[in-house]
């Protein structure tokens, strides 16, 4: 097992709001490379030291300093939620392709009868645009227009990108995000897809013409979606409170709690572990009515510089080290407002006695949700 490309694929989960645990990762790599087993005796020790390193980690202490994995929230969870249907234009192969990391001569020589898709911009194509990054195993990427609308793609076989190779796997997504990275410095708007997207070629329509065919389909619901993000990105926000504090808040907060902690306060032993259960239950619902709160205190906190926000699931994995992860969140920002979104974190995480994490700007995968290509063509 490659330690680093593990290590690798812990730190997408985590930026994702995933729970990093043993199973998560043995589920979520089975999709992805189903062809190499993990090996117990490695993941499990290396779970277990992630989890007391995240757990210790400095808080984001200054609004500039942001964490920047390269793949973004909701990335593996598109993935993870992806159920490959037969459809005519899309195909989901069971042969499993290996590519090295450089370009395939074959590949360019030959036709090719599939397109992979990294996003769809918003641009003008009435006049020349110098835009051909490289995108997997460094192939060519142009834009393929229809109006003012462009997809992104590469020629590629119509087969799924699939390796047992970690670290070949995690270059694919380095450079996928690479490419929508470049996208987001150059054009107005940019709606980022998921990874492993291949539009195929049918018996009538060769892949460049159903591409166009999906672009001209959809052109309305794309362009609402691309003009709602422009010049907007997407950041992260997980909020990370004591169990000790939140535990405290929820009894301060609830009159009920007090009154049976003070009877129990009088009672025998044997007496008062008969109203144990009680007051763990009481305990548990005013928790949860504290995250609430601490929730709706933070989305009006942020309600003057965010354009929207996304609640993501919380991780587990704070437990174990007397902390827990309360609050997950992606807001749509201006780039401008930046500096003004740490501020008020900052604020918000002094007046709370919490840590926050930051981290971003990030394509906008959570607020493109509506915008699949699965749900008009199977990906693979």
């Amino acid at each position: 097992m490659n330690i680093r490309a593990l290590s690798y694929l812990l730190l997408l989960m985590d930026s994702m709001g995933l729970e990093v645990e043993t199973e998560n990762v043995n589920r979520l790599w089975r999709q992805i490379a189903p062809n190499l087993p993990l090996e117990e005796d490695v993941l499990e020790p290396l779970v277990n030291l992630w989890q007391i390193l995240k757990g210790s980690g400095r808080t984001v202490e200054t609004r500039a300093a942001f964490q920047r994995p390269y793949a973004p929230p909701d990335f593996f969870q598109k993935i993870q939620d992806q159920v490959p249907e037969e459809k005519p234009v899309i195909t989901t192969p069971e042969k499993t392709r290996e590519k090295s990391l450089k370009p395939e001569t074959s590949l360019v020589q030959h036709s090719l009868s599939g397109l992979y898709i990294y996003g769809i911009i918003l641009g003008d194509n009435s006049k020349p645009i110098l835009f051909n990054p490289s995108g997997l195993d460094y192939q060519s990427v142009r834009i393929i227009w229809y109006r003012n609308i462009g997809a992104m793609v590469h020629d590629c076989p119509p087969e799924a990108y699939q390796s047992a190779d970690r670290e070949i796997v995690a270059t694919w997504l380095r450079q996928h995000q690479e490419v929508l990275d470049k996208a987001l410095a150059r054009f107005p708007s940019v709606i980022p897809m998921s990874f492993d997207i291949i539009f195929k070629a049918t018996s009538e329509l060769d892949a460049e013409q159903v591409v166009v065919g999906w672009l001209e389909s959809n052109y309305l619901k794309v362009m609402e979606l691309l003009n709602n993000l422009v010049g907007k990105v997407e950041f992260g926000i997980k909020v990370v409170c004591s169990n000790d504090v939140l535990t405290q808040r929820a009894e301060n907060a609830n009159p009920a709690i007090q009154r049976l902690k003070k009877r129990m306060a009088s009672m025998s032993t044997g007496t008062a572990y008969l109203y144990r259960a009680e007051l763990e239950s009481m305990i548990r619902k005013a928790r949860s009515e504290v995250k609430q709160v601490m929730l709706e205190n933070l989305c009006q906190c942020l309600k003057q510089v965010v354009c929207a926000t996304k609640e993501h699931k919380v991780s587990k994995m704070w437990k174990s080290d007397g902390e827990e992860e309360i609050l997950n969140l992606a807001v749509l920002v201006n780039p401008q407002a930046t500096d003004s979104l740490g501020v008020l974190l900052e604020e918000y995480q002094n007046r709370m006695g919490v840590r926050v994490h930051f981290t971003g700007p990030w394509p906008t995968y959570s607020f493109v949700q509506d915008m699949e290509v699965a749900d008009d063509v199977a990906g693979s």
